[in-house]
């Protein structure tokens, strides 16, 4: 959401100059559309392994088996060990610009992923007006984690770099 936002004004066709995104690139990612919230989309209701941690922040549970289901068990380990409190207002913030209906781009879509599943995150990259590509990468929320190689190949492939 703060990615597609953050890029308004940025693609390569609105800066005369030269330079700018040439691709956005959206993996087990939201997709929202401009003016709904994440919590719009879920009609007001957390998700079951979110918990109020206080007035202002979400807290992940069980954080093993919905970010890392398919890392190794001792990188998961260290990985949730560093997790932190999650502001509750990234989640209630209005998107402000879709990039997707832009800039042209890709979703990845993480077959195992136990965050986002697979059909919501199909069904974002397939949104009226969206200009998306999709791959498929038989991981969980954290392919950057569990299948490096392969997740960075994915990508140089989506933006025409040679292998």
């Amino acid at each position: 959401v703060v990615g597609s936002a953050a890029v308004q004004g940025y693609s390569k066709r609105e800066l005369p100059r030269g330079g700018g995104v040439i691709r956005m690139i959206y993996m087990a990612a939201f997709a929202m559309e401009e003016g709904l919230s994440l919590m719009d989309a879920l009609n007001n209701t957390p998700l079951p392994w979110w918990r109020s941690a206080n007035e202002k922040q979400w807290q992940a549970t069980n954080s093993s088996h919905i970010f890392y289901n398919d890392v190794d068990a001792s990188l998961a380990e260290v990985c949730e060990a560093q997790l932190d409190l999650q502001a509750k207002g990234s989640f209630e913030s209005k998107q402000t610009y879709a990039a997707w209906k832009h800039i042209d781009s890709t979703y990845i879509v993480c077959s195992r992923d136990n965050a986002i599943p697979k059909q919501a995150q199909e069904a974002m990259a397939n949104q009226p007006g969206g200009r998306f590509t999709i791959e498929y990468l038989d991981a969980g929320h954290s392919p950057f984690l569990s299948m490096l190689h392969q997740t960075v190949k994915t990508i140089r492939e989506t933006v025409g770099e040679p292998m």
